[in-house]
């Protein structure tokens, strides 16, 4: 894969296709049109019931002019009645755009993107509790875009259909919003306030801005705390926004206990990683994250 196409992705929020024959944009997974994802809003069981694969293009699903997928998903969806079928030009190839930060559309390329992420990286007092040299990429990126308020989250997608009837999977309470799932839902704030407790940072309320203002006003640095910290916050929040989506498509649950262990586990395996210098401190959260976290020390 090359580099465009690896970091198109990761990113494709923010890639816009704009449809010209319609035969280089998925018609599942790329963001094409004034609508939300349809691979966000048609179950994966739905397009397996049809026989659709999910590498169909926006023009393999058009024919003279209408969608090709069946009426009863249009009374299932009723989001797919306002899809409005693009016009082909088979002259024109489809063309990839870039969503700057400001809004502005302008052409995709490694260093546009690079460019504006970095931009935005300055501005904000959150840069360095998102981005740091020990984090995973997709958690990191996740994070991102749950800061900026970018996941495809239900109060979003009412805002393309207000008659929908959204609840949010986790607790079944109301619909799902970033302030929502991070961390006000019944079920989310269970799993910070575990987690939480282990990086000392019980002080304050659950609203999302202001765990995120707190957390980059505490130290954001290479001192293993504040790498654990890090390490927590972005694997809480990716593994939340996992378990919300298999709720939706696969119907999979797991208790809030069992996606602590499972986001306990995952920064144990991303401790184990790391490089660090030996110290007292680094013992002690050998200890506190143990068993089985023995860090690499540097020479």
């Amino acid at each position: 894969m090359d580099g465009v196409n690896g970091i198109k992705i990761k990113i494709r929020h923010y890639v816009i296709n704009i449809i010209g024959d319609g035969k280089s944009t998925s018609i599942w997974h790329d963001t094409w049109g004034n609508h939300e994802v349809l691979g966000n809003i048609v179950p994966k069981a739905y397009r397996y019931a049809a026989r659709m694969d999910d590498n169909l293009t926006v023009a393999d699903m058009i024919e003279n002019d209408n969608w090709l997928w069946p009426n009863s998903w249009v009374q299932a969806i009723p989001m797919l009645a306002a899809t409005t079928v693009p016009k082909l030009n088979n002259d024109q190839p489809d063309k990839v755009q870039w969503k700057k930060s400001n809004g502005e559309l302008t052409k995709f390329s490694v260093k546009t993107v690079w460019e504006d992420m970095r931009n935005q990286g300055q501005q904000v007092k959150w840069n360095k509790l998102v981005w740091y040299s020990q984090g995973v990429p997709r958690h990191s990126f996740l994070l991102w875009l749950a800061i900026k308020e970018r996941l495809h989250t239900q109060d979003r997608l009412m805002l393309w259909n207000p008659n929908m009837n959204l609840m949010c999977q986790l607790c079944s309470k109301c619909n799902d919003s970033h302030n929502h799932l991070f961390f006000n839902c019944d079920y989310s704030k269970e799993v910070w306030r575990v987690l939480k407790r282990r990086i000392k940072a019980n002080n304050g309320d659950n609203e999302w801005r202001n765990v995120i203002d707190r957390m980059s006003d505490m130290p954001c640095n290479i001192n293993i705390r504040s790498v654990v910290r890090k390490m927590v916050l972005a694997t809480c929040v990716y593994h939340i926004w996992r378990e919300r989506n298999a709720r939706i498509f696969t119907s999979e649950k797991q208790s809030h206990t069992e996606l602590v262990k499972v986001i306990e586990d995952n920064v144990r395996l991303q401790l184990l990683s790391i490089q660090v210098k030996k110290s007292k401190e680094v013992e002690a959260v050998a200890v506190e994250w143990g068993p089985g976290v023995q860090f690499k020390f540097h020479n």
